[in-house]
């Protein structure tokens, strides 16, 4: 096990002290930032795979043996990404990761990446994610899957096999009490769009969409849903027209 600790102190020593003699376990240390831990957890890791689940997902009993299977059928693929379980927003079509579907083939707590292909990319940009300490506060296994394909990689969708997580963003309770985190969230998406040279057309579908639920929110007398979708709509453009 490896633990990647942000916390600036000895909170979790006397926690993790009792661990170090039933098993092989690293206590590692880095500043605040989701990317920044993982790529620290990536770079002390022995494995061959490396997935990234939150905290707040949960993995079907047998979902690591089907990746480990589906990975040796797929043996020419850099990696697999499974479906977000229980909602029609997500592509229910297996097929190639494309750099177009993929805003609707998972997130990074449906990633499995094979080790070679992170490697050649260099981890995550530590720049994007919570914590980060910039405006962008998502999108960063986005942005890691765009730089594996520019490099080559060819991953697989398979929606067959599902993750469960709160959201998307109609669902995701959290982004409508934190409008702050849903600014932060929208703002981090319009800017891979941007750094990633998306066309304004696209963009402006993806905004589109959360700016028409705000309509349909309010149309409804949903005023919280509204406003929410709002922020979102609002945090996109703001971070696609962004230069920085």
């Amino acid at each position: 096990m490896i633990v990647v600790d942000q916390s600036g102190d000895d909170r979790y020593v006397s926690i993790l002290q009792p661990f170090f003699e039933k098993f092989s376990l690293k206590h590692l240390r880095c500043a605040p930032g989701a990317s920044r831990a993982r790529n620290v957890g990536w770079r002390a890791m022995s494995g061959d795979v490396l997935g990234y689940p939150d905290d707040d997902c949960v993995y079907e009993p047998d979902l690591l043996e089907r990746i480990a299977k589906l990975l040796v059928e797929r043996n020419s693929d850099g990696g697999v990404i499974t479906r977000v379980a229980g909602s029609d927003y997500w592509d229910l079509r297996p097929g190639p990761v494309t750099r177009n579907r993929i805003w609707w083939q998972g997130l990074d707590f449906t990633l499995f990446l094979r080790r070679e292909v992170i490697d050649r990319t260099g981890g995550m940009n530590e720049q994007l994610g919570p914590g980060s300490g910039t405006p962008w506060g998502s999108c960063e296994a986005v942005d890691l899957v765009l730089r594996a394909m520019q490099q080559g990689a060819t991953l697989w969708y398979e929606p067959s096999i599902t993750v469960e997580h709160p959201g998307p963003i109609d669902r995701d309770t959290s982004l409508h009490l934190d409008l702050k985190k849903a600014k932060a969230y929208a703002l981090g998406k319009g800017h891979v769009l941007r750094m990633h040279h998306y066309p304004f057309w696209f963009a402006g579908y993806m905004i589109s969409r959360p700016a028409l639920g705000a309509l349909y929110s309010l149309l409804r007398f949903r005023g919280s849903m509204a406003r929410m979708y709002l922020t979102y709509a609002s945090g996109m453009l703001s971070g696609y027209l962004s230069s920085t």
